[in-house]
């Protein structure tokens, strides 16, 4: 055996050194343990590992109190080397708000030990359940959360997780999310700021199971002795361009998306300003599902260009009513193979009801834009159906559509209408006229949906006297409108008093439209003059009583249905 010559003074040292070391790794393991309250969830949803940096029940629960009791940050940290967040992801913490006013203050750093901070935010707990989004630098790692109690209340963190990104507010109730680049101040308005916005996941693209990018607004009716209706002032920053955009909003409150047909790519700051009397539901910028991004103002739609990908037609929902489907196809031809043998089918007078192939009607002219009530639209298909009528693609392909959004039901012989309508127009109409037609579709649409409007339309067109009658009846019927449906002249009544602004009406009808009628029935020259000059006053007249109604429901006006422009 060999013997220790060394000092026993030496030997203990090493004996007390080596039980310090042992206590100070007891110790640090009791100080840093494994949270047990809630998890923290990698972009594939699985749980990983990490620990809190004090030992109470309450961190590792994630539980905070008021910021007088937990003055102090705990800090969780992720083993490993962390977590990766690639772009268009953000770390979503969920929150319970267990009572009183609590408010959050949240850091990230790549280090465990928290040091430096990556990201900062600080959140009030504005309803029971929050998520909280923080914004970090795309392709950083995650490797620790520092949490600390700023307010009154108490909160409990419930999960972490990596989450698809999103800038802004969104809500109601007991739900909100919102983000660490939001910014709101409320003083005679209500502003809001929103940098980056789009950071990552770029304006209009798809990814995954998630659609495209785009702005999401939401807002609720107006408040008693409010105007109903207001608008929302929007300015799009990119480096030293600034595009400017108005979004009206009617009573009755309403969401609406604004697309990549008007919003740039590479955005710096998207602001808004809002009146205090309507309460802002949502305003953020996100991934949106396929079918929540169809969701539009028409300012958006006659913004929209060529369909995307060499797409028959664009795919919108009216905003106000999202029963309404609106496709804007890329020209007449197109246009003509999904819509032209039903506008016969529908309205055509000689041919309604009936089934024509494409050579029988093939050197008539169908309509430059199209409107349909689901009626119709299922008794064209169940017909087509039981008749065995070889439809075209196209038209197979819009039963289908119109099945998939819930605008027809059943199949075969068995297809049944449901709440809706379809309207439409083509690119190939030069723009000004475009607009004109969409606001005429559009009250079509609104005459199919709104059974109070119907109601008010019918009974118009019921006490207009026979006489008056005859310049309507006498026009449409050169029009190839079948003038004997009286439910199909009080539609075209409304609509085409309310295409253009009141002040127009007069010329529109007395001056335009009388002379379409001369150039081929110049025998009508002495009747017309004779109508107009007792009746010309009455198409504004009528038009204002339109007018009035759809301004007090929906906040628009003749000439104007879409509430979406812009300027700089």
């Amino acid at each position: 055996m060999k013997r220790d010559n060394r000092p026993a003074s030496i030997s203990a040292t090493r004996v007390f050194l080596a039980s310090a070391a042992m206590c100070l790794a007891l110790a640090a393991s009791c100080a840093s343990k494994e949270a047990i309250g809630f998890a923290w969830l990698d972009a594939e949803g699985k749980k990983l590992s990490f620990s809190s940096s004090s030992s109470r029940k309450e961190a590792l629960e994630g539980r905070f109190g008021p910021a007088s009791e937990d003055g102090s940050p705990i800090r969780y940290a992720l083993g490993g080397e962390g977590i990766y967040v690639p772009a268009g992801r953000d770390l979503a913490i969920d929150i319970e708000n267990l009572d009183g006013e609590p408010r959050v203050a949240l850091a990230l750093s790549e280090k465990k030990d928290g040091k430096p901070a990556l990201a900062e935010a600080s959140f009030p707990i504005l309803a029971r359940w929050v998520r909280l989004y923080m914004k970090v630098p795309p392709g950083s790692r995650i490797s620790s959360l520092s949490v600390s109690s700023q307010g009154p209340g108490s909160f409990l963190i419930t999960g972490l997780s990596l989450q698809e990104s999103f800038s802004g507010i969104e809500g109601m109730g007991e739900h909100i999310s919102v983000s660490s680049n939001f910014r709101m101040t409320i003083g005679r308005t209500r502003d809001i700021a929103l940098p980056d916005p789009f950071s990552g996941i770029g304006i209009g693209q798809g990814s995954g199971d998630y659609g495209p990018a785009g702005l999401r607004i939401s807002y609720g009716p107006a408040e008693s002795g409010e105007p109903g209706s207001s608008e929302i002032a929007i300015a799009v920053s990119r480096g030293k361009e600034r595009l400017g955009l108005t979004l009206g909003i009617g009573p009755r409150g309403g969401t609406t998306v604004i697309g990549s047909e008007l919003l740039p790519s590479g955005i710096d700051l998207i602001e808004a300003r809002s009146p205090l009397g309507r309460e802002i539901l949502s305003f953020c910028a996100k991934r949106i599902s396929p079918v929540d991004y169809e969701l539009a103002d028409l300012g958006r739609v006659l913004a929209s260009g060529m369909p995307p990908g060499g797409s028959d037609y664009s795919l919108y929902r009216w905003d106000i009513q999202p029963k309404v489907l609106i496709l804007v196809f890329k020209d007449y031809a197109t246009q003509d193979r999904y819509l032209k043998r039903l506008a016969f089918f529908v309205e055509k007078k000689g041919y309604r009801g009936k089934l024509h192939p494409d050579e029988a009607i093939a050197a008539l002219h169908g309509w430059n834009a199209h409107d349909y009530r689901t009626e119709d639209l299922a008794a064209y298909f169940r017909k087509a159906n039981a008749d065995s009528f070889p439809l075209n693609a196209e038209e197979r392909a819009l039963e289908g559509l119109l099945a998939d959004r819930g605008l027809i039901s059943g199949s075969g012989t068995k297809i049944e209408a449901e709440a809706g309508a379809l309207i439409s127009i083509s690119m190939e109409t030069p723009s000004p006229l475009r607009r004109t037609l969409l606001v005429h579709e559009s009250t079509h649409g609104i005459f199919f949906v709104d059974e109070e409007y119907r109601k008010f339309v019918r009974d118009a067109w019921a006490r207009v006297g026979e006489e008056e009658k005859w310049f309507w009846t006498t026009y449409f019927g050169w029009a190839a409108y079948d003038t004997g449906d009286d439910y199909l002249m009080a539609n075209e009544f409304q609509a085409y008093l309310l295409q253009q602004p009141l002040s127009y009406a007069e010329e529109y009808f007395a001056k335009r439209k009388a002379e379409e009628l001369l150039s081929s029935r110049p025998y009508l020259a002495e009747k017309l003059e004779a109508y107009m000059g007792k009746y010309e006053k009455s198409f504004e007249s009528r038009a204002r009583a339109f007018d009035g109604w759809l301004s007090e429901r929906y906040g628009f006006s003749a000439g104007r249905t879409y509430r979406l422009t812009t300027g700089n």
